[in-house]
């Protein structure tokens, strides 16, 4: 664990030229202070906090990380609330003891500290994991829900909302980032169908953030991850019909370009059809030396034939193919994803539409030596678009601060490292410091053609890329202002340093 560092511990916080609170007093005294206020959240939530000592409550939150970048950090305590109440209460806790906390809704972002902190808090909401449909057309839901008993709850209803195309993510780091979804080329990104949120801020105090009340905060929630404040509820609208056409249809590598070719249907103006989506996921698996392709064509009503924006797909030879009728929580449960407990890190790159980049990126990775190192599990490519449907989306209620607008179509690539943890071997570094490398090449490249786009996907990228940054620097300040206003003593920034942060 690297986050107790000097720079996070400085005793006093200048955030908009405001002396802020002593939030961290020392290395020496975080353990001390974290006991106190573990101690004193046991007594007043009896059977919501789990010290190491508490083998089974402590190991089921500690079990639930994708990344063992997470999974293997310790914090003094998880406290994992059931109601807004015991939320504000852990922050006020927190705040007043000077101990450094985390929260983690799925626990499926890679890298280190993102939702878990050594020896400090960490707030684990999957106590908070209601599904409740409302009368006005919305749903509410918990922070700490998976999207596959979101799904499983709406399905018999008839009704489905924007969320995970992975039955495991949690629902509000998808939400809080933006979020990608089978319904997005219709209805845009997830967070553009968020009505109403019920917020912690760094007071303690329950508020909510919608177009007409605290109109600033609601625009920010909408991509500006945890910065504000802990979500206790989202309120988002429903969606008449559950039953969708799709499935899966992997190939071998060598019909790549006819697979590419295929895509690129989708964000054609003269061919796209809004109710439909694919995205490409290349995997290399170096130590059987494969090289597969997998596509999850999905299409938001349950029509009889195959759409003819898929009959390209349909007719490449393939390796594997499972197309049917079935409900939006199928989908989820059959889309790719490795299991808990690896090693894990992740890149993003936008930009504007063009299917060269799939042929380029794939050779690129083909020359790179991380390909054929067998300690490399997979290295997964994965491409995405965005239709100006979407795009036009992000302006609704108000905007939102990912900078989108009328840049469109784009295609987004997310790149993957996925290997064991070995002490004995700088793994780590050199998976990292590749796929940095191999991020910036593809940058690069975009460039060089002419295809470059700044925005990065929060919720694929990595800590070292400036996420914020690339939805412009007007709207970086806007969500800058904006903390500062609702957290001007900088809890959210310092005493809750995991995800990526505005300062």
């Amino acid at each position: 664990m690297a986050s107790l560092t000097i720079p996070f511990l400085t005793s006093v916080l200048l955030i908009g030229g405001v002396q802020a609170l002593e939030l961290v007093r020392s290395v020496d005294n975080t353990t001390a202070t974290c006991a106190t206020a573990c101690s004193t959240l046991r007594t007043a939530l009896p059977g919501k906090v789990f010290g190491a000592s508490d083998t089974a409550g402590y190991q089921e939150s500690k079990s639930e990380y994708f990344s063992d970048w997470n999974g293997d950090i310790n914090p003094a305590c998880f406290v994992v609330p059931t109601e807004a109440e015991d939320v504000a209460l852990i922050v006020k806790t927190a705040k007043d003891t000077h101990c450094p906390f985390a929260a983690k809704s799925g626990g499926h972002t890679y890298f280190e500290s993102a939702s878990n902190i050594e020896n400090g808090i960490t707030i684990d909401f999957r106590g908070l994991n209601q599904v409740t449909p409302n009368g006005d057309g919305t749903v509410s839901l918990g922070p700490g829900g998976r999207w596959g008993d979101v799904y499983d709850t709406l399905d018999p209803l008839n009704i489905t909302v924007l969320g995970g195309r992975l039955r495991h993510i949690g629902v509000g780091g998808l939400l809080l980032g933006g979020g990608t979804s089978f319904l997005t080329p219709e209805h845009g990104f997830a967070c553009d169908n968020i009505c109403r949120y019920q917020v912690v801020n760094a007071d303690g105090e329950i508020i909510w953030a919608s177009q007409e009340t605290n109109s600033d905060l609601f625009w920010a929630l909408r991509g500006g991850a945890n910065n504000f404040g802990l979500v206790v509820r989202f309120d988002v609208d429903a969606v008449r019909g559950s039953n969708f056409w799709g499935g899966t249809i992997d190939y071998d590598i060598s019909q790549l370009q006819s697979v590419a070719s295929a895509f690129g249907a989708l964000a054609d103006p003269k061919t796209k059809d809004d109710k439909a989506t694919t995205w490409i996921v290349v995997v290399r698996q170096p130590a059987a030396n494969s090289w597969t392709i997998n596509t999850v064509p999905v299409y938001s009503e349950p029509v009889t034939e195959t759409p003819k924006i898929f009959e390209p797909f349909v007719k490449i030879p393939s390796t594997k193919k499972n197309l049917r009728i079935a409900r939006h929580g199928v989908f989820a449960n059959e889309s790719m994803d490795a299991p808990n407990g690896f090693r894990c890190d992740g890149f993003v790159i936008t930009m504007k539409f063009n299917t060269d980049i799939i042929e380029y990126a794939i050779n690129k990775a083909k020359s790179e030596p991380f390909s054929n190192n067998t300690q490399l599990l997979a290295f997964t490519l994965g491409f995405q678009q965005f239709g100006q449907t979407t795009l036009t989306h992000t302006n609704v209620r108000g905007g939102n601060p990912l900078g989108l607008g009328d840049s469109g179509p784009l295609i987004m690539i997310q790149v993957q490292f996925l290997w064991l943890k070995n002490e004995s071997s700088p793994l780590d570094q050199e998976f990292q410091s590749a796929g940095q490398q191999f991020i910036a090449d593809l940058g690069a490249w975009a460039k060089e053609q002419g295809h470059e786009n700044s925005y990065l996907y929060l919720n694929y990228a990595d800590k070292s890329q400036d996420v914020f940054g690339s939805y412009g620097q007007a709207n970086k300040e806007r969500l800058q202002r904006i903390a500062k206003q609702y957290d001007p003593e900088g809890v959210f920034q310092k005493l809750m340093p995991g995800g990526l942060k505005l300062f």
